[in-house]
């Protein structure tokens, strides 16, 4: 095991001293995570969202969700243009769905570039290029795989699953998916709430313009189950992206540097109660402290070298007001 650790110490030190290097890998890593997450997207949008399915019933496309962000207001788009008499072929459809998720996000890349980072701009429109790109060139046939085109609950389920996995890839890796999620990620790091609830609001106004344009009595079922889906892609990017998930630390201990080693090891102030022990009376300090999720196990760390013997309360908070550091996107 200490040869292990030494080798991967070594390993550690060698990439902190070459800083393009390890980069360039973190780089490469990114990308790859992109295009896993925009196969995701892309793979969920024609599979289970908008199959080019031709219903041999009525020889017609199968009635599709209405998917949420960029994607649906490419579908409104498109919507609005069929009303007008404009006639697409599955083809054509896919085609002008992808050119369409690519002009919408211009303006929000422009946002993501100047209010959020650079970085996180450039990898999210790698990410919305690569779906883009993915969305028209999957082959019909694999998105036929699992044939469920009449079964809504399914296709809801399997869409949110597949839209919020992806969502959330691409936020671990400090990027987006592009569209309402560069909004989400703005707003959500203004507010310090979670990103998913944001994504719900905007996604509602979405289908209400969507089957308004549509036959409202084709549609009206198919916005009840788009809900589902929406709701279930929203939680699952709710319980995968930890960046905006806070927890509160209340610390009773004998330690009267406990406070001061915390502050100093962490981007975080605190608050010191004086405080007394029930049993024996001895004096202590409650120390409270609201730290980000993944910074739990630093933490604890740090506690107990301090204290082996401090008393910690770990409580899960919804909200904070006030100041609460996080590190800014690149």
């Amino acid at each position: 095991m200490n040869v292990i650790t030494k080798h991967f110490e070594s390993v550690k030190e060698y990439f902190e001293e070459h800083t393009k290097l390890r980069m360039a890998l973190k780089d490469i890593a990114t990308f790859i995570g992109s295009l896993i997450s925009a196969f995701l997207f892309a793979y969920g949008f024609r599979s289970f969202v908008a199959p080019s399915i031709i219903n041999e019933e009525t020889g017609v496309l199968v009635t599709p969700l209405i998917s949420g962000g960029v994607s649906g207001l490419s579908q409104v788009v498109i919507k609005l243009l069929e009303v007008l008499g404009v006639a697409f072929t599955p083809d054509q459809h896919n085609l002008m769905q992808s050119i369409l998720y690519f002009v919408i996000n211009v303006p929000l890349f422009i946002l993501a570039f100047f209010k959020i980072g650079k970085r996180f701009a450039i990898f999210s429109m790698i990410n919305v290029g690569l779906v883009s790109l993915l969305i028209s060139v999957i082959p019909t046939d694999w998105t036929t795989i699992v044939l469920i085109p009449d079964n809504y609950l399914a296709r809801a389920l399997f869409a949110g699953l597949l839209t919020g996995l992806s969502t959330s890839l691409a936020v671990r890796l400090n990027h987006s998916g592009g569209g309402i999620d560069i909004i989400s990620i703005f707003i959500s790091s203004k507010t310090h709430t979670s990103m998913g609830k944001y994504s719900l609001c905007v996604n509602t106004l979405i289908i209400l313009s969507f089957t308004f344009l549509s036959d409202f009595r084709t549609y009206a079922v198919t916005a009840l189950y788009t809900i589902v889906y929406l709701f279930t892609s929203a939680k699952v990017i709710d319980a995968f992206c930890l960046r905006n998930k806070k927890l509160q630390l209340q610390i009773i201990t004998t330690m009267e540097t406990m406070s001061q080693i915390l502050i100093t090891n962490l981007p975080h102030g605190c608050t010191v109660v004086d405080a007394k022990g029930a049993y024996h009376g001895n004096p202590k300090k409650i120390i409270y402290m609201d730290i980000a999720i993944g910074e739990i196990k630093n933490t604890m760390r740090i506690i107990k070298k301090i204290d082996p013997d401090a008393f910690v309360s770990v409580l899960q908070v919804h909200n904070v007001y006030g100041k609460f550091y996080l590190p800014p996107l690149k």
